[in-house]
């Protein structure tokens, strides 16, 4: 068996079990629902015996009893009779028409053809026609079915079946006549399943499988388009709140950033008093210590520290002695008058004026 037999073969079993699994879900559907797709057709049959036909509406498969209306080939078509009217008048415009011959006016015979004759099964029919019946292909309707596939012996059996055009023209002619067009010619207790009007003269309709394969298609597409959309709409949704977190982030980092550099400006700042205070004297201990130092019968009027230098004037009873006084403390150097000594003609002391220079190590 080469690869195209078996594509065919798996092509076949493929469009088998699609066919028997939307019939098993078409039958799971309600009524009503059937009736909205027309999964459920309304179905008549025109039944040709000899001048008239005969309109049988079927039901579930089956022919119904009563006859809706006959067809007379002899009335004049101007003219249609009530009951045709009224029939016309019932029946859906979408509904299904059959045109059914009786079994005497066709031909049903078996025939064997190459299994690779099936690409142009009809074609290859039809050339066949004048060999397998005692007509040519275009004086019958005619149409087949498939009876059994060889694939063994690369055969595929038919069974044949055609009405000469002159049997059935007659019937057609006169429904034409009253506006009506068949979908299907067939023949009666021929087993169903053949249409024998030309693919030309068959009436172009959609199914009802048609429709709802619309249906499924719309939703097909509808799933499709929510299955991209919405991970899309996710991946959006996500990306939008990740750029919110990311703004509310740096909105602390920039809080964080402004914190740091306080507290950089707040470090070096107390640094540089550290610093300051270690290299600058601290006017109370200046004043500690020159209490300690002066003498009980000194006094001081004036005292100014000006970063490193003290200044101070004041009176005692011998200001010579102070300098000593003074430079023998580690806080201070170099100690001078800035002034002479005066004498203070009232009191008797000594009117001093002195600087030294405070030392911030000590």
């Amino acid at each position: 068996m080469d690869v195209r037999q078996a594509y065919q073969i798996l092509a076949q079993w493929l469009r088998q079990f699609v066919h028997w699994w939307v019939g098993q879900l078409l039958d799971l559907l309600p009524v009503s629902m059937r009736r909205l797709v027309d999964l459920d057709p309304e179905r008549w049959v025109l039944r040709a015996e000899g001048p008239d036909i005969r309109v049988v509406r079927l039901h579930a498969g089956e022919d119904g009893d009563a006859v809706v209306a006959h067809i007379a080939l002899d009335a004049d078509p101007e003219v249609p009779s009530d009951e045709i009217r009224n029939w016309e008048h019932e029946r859906r415009a979408e509904a299904e028409l059959t045109l059914r011959l009786p079994l005497t006016l066709a031909l049903c015979r078996p025939i064997n053809l190459p299994l690779a004759a099936e690409e142009n099964l009809r074609e290859v029919v039809g050339f066949r026609m004048d060999q397998e019946t005692p007509f040519k292909a275009d004086r019958i309707y005619f149409d087949y079915r498939v009876l059994e596939r060889d694939h063994v012996g690369k055969r595929i059996a038919l069974e044949i079946v055609a009405v000469p055009r002159a049997a059935a023209d007659p019937y057609l002619e006169r429904l034409q006549a009253l506006g009506i067009v068949p979908d299907a010619l067939d023949v009666e207790d021929a087993g169903g399943g053949v249409n024998l009007l030309p693919p030309e003269r068959r009436r172009v309709r959609e199914s009802g499988i048609g429709r709802l394969d619309a249906i499924l298609a719309t939703l097909g597409g509808l799933l499709l388009a929510a299955a991209i959309a919405i991970p899309l709409w996710r991946d959006h949704q996500t990306l939008t709140g990740l750029q919110a977190r990311a703004s509310e982030v740096k909105k602390k980092a920039d809080a964080v950033k402004k914190l740091e550099h306080k507290f950089e400006l707040l470090t070096t700042t107390s640094r540089f008093l550290t610093e300051k205070k270690k290299t600058s004297p601290v006017t109370v201990a200046v004043l500690a210590e020159l209490t300690r130092l002066l003498p009980d019968d000194t006094w001081l009027y004036q005292f100014e520290l000006n970063g490193k230098e003290v200044l101070i004037q004041g009176e005692a009873s011998a200001s010579s002695a102070i300098i000593g006084l003074i430079e023998a403390s580690p806080l201070f150097g170099n100690v001078t008058f800035r002034s002479p000594v005066t004498q203070n003609r009232v009191t008797g002391g000594e009117r001093f004026n002195l600087a030294a220079e405070v030392e911030a190590g000590s």
